[in-house]
């Protein structure tokens, strides 16, 4: 089970760090990924619609028009999309404090590249 305010040992790279720290990194690299490969691709995004945990309202979803068909066109697979913060790790018992993690994260990302 996982402790309050941290990922499970299996997604740390030590040292240790909170569930949002983890969330703001992966969505970091997630965002990159994401200039280089969908360049424009904030603008496809509907803030109002927008859950980390919706196939289609996901930043996948938005831009590729599923969460599956962006993971195609990225060539990755669910330990990459966890890696890139498209998705919570596999496996978690506890996901509700990553997923909220991972929305505020992309939230900030897509803010960044509005301004």
């Amino acid at each position: 089970m996982m402790r309050a305010g941290r990922p499970p040992a299996a997604i740390i790279a030590a040292p240790p760090r909170t569930a949002a720290e983890w969330a703001a990194q992966a969505a970091a690299k997630g965002a990159a990924v994401m200039d280089q490969r969908k360049p424009g691709w904030r603008k496809r995004i509907n803030l109002e619609a927008f859950s980390v945990a919706s196939v289609r309202a996901c930043v996948l979803g938005q831009n590729y028009g599923s969460y599956g068909a962006g993971m195609e066109a990225l060539g990755i697979g669910r330990t990459g999309a966890a890696e890139l913060g498209f998705i919570w790790p596999c496996g978690q018992v506890d996901n509700d404090e990553l997923i909220r993690a991972l929305d505020e994260a992309w939230r900030s990302q897509i803010g960044k590249r509005a301004a």
